[in-house]
Formats: structure tokens, sequence, C-alpha cells
């Protein structure tokens, strides 16, 4: 996992602008961009951490992001993918973080 995260990262940095996220990618590329954040999502989601779903929900949130103000053509799918996980991730994450929690006051 940690290696899919590693590549789908470096992939998308070549899209960054100034060390961000770009506003806008070109239509020819706008698939390859948004299938690799989702993909890098869907890494993040695996790792069992709540520091790794803030990462996972972070890229259904700048993929959601991206679509609504760029819509195009047959990202229906994707774009109701990444509003279902926006909705649900906050809740993993909370329930995730107070296991932290609770692990930790336990100790080792």
């Amino acid at each position: 996992v940690q290696q899919a995260v590693q590549a789908n990262r470096a992939f998308l940095k070549r899209f960054e602008v100034e060390g961000r996220p770009p506003d806008k990618v070109d239509d020819e590329c706008r698939q390859a961009y948004l299938s690799s954040r989702m993909a890098l999502a869907r890494a993040h989601a695996k790792l069992p951490s709540s520091a790794s779903l803030c990462q996972a929900l972070e890229q259904y949130q700048l993929v959601a992001a991206h679509i609504k103000a760029h819509p195009a053509d047959g990202m229906h799918a994707e774009a109701q993918l990444c509003a279902e996980m926006t909705q649900l991730l906050p809740v993993r994450i909370a329930h995730l973080k107070r296991e932290e929690a609770a692990a930790g006051q336990r100790g080792p």
C-alpha cells in the first residue's frame, strides 16, 4: 500500500503549481489525474490510522471540488463516490481517533 501511495504522489506532483494541486487540469490529462487522486485516497483508506484516513478524506474532497468546478462527461460515478466518502470518512475518523486515544491510555 505504501508503494501505491508513493507512486501516486509522485505522479500527482507533476501537476502541482507552486507546490499546490492545480485549479484546472487539461482535458487530455483529467481522467488520469482524477484516477490517480482516487487511487491515492483508496490507498490511504487501507492504512490503519486516523491520520491516513484524514489523507484519504482530503483526496476525495480534492476530487469532488475539481469535478464540481470543472464538470466533465463520464465523471458522475466518481463524483457520487466522492460525495459518499466525504460523508462517511469523518465518522470513521472520529471512531478511529477514539480507539487510538483509548489504546494510548491503556499503554502498550
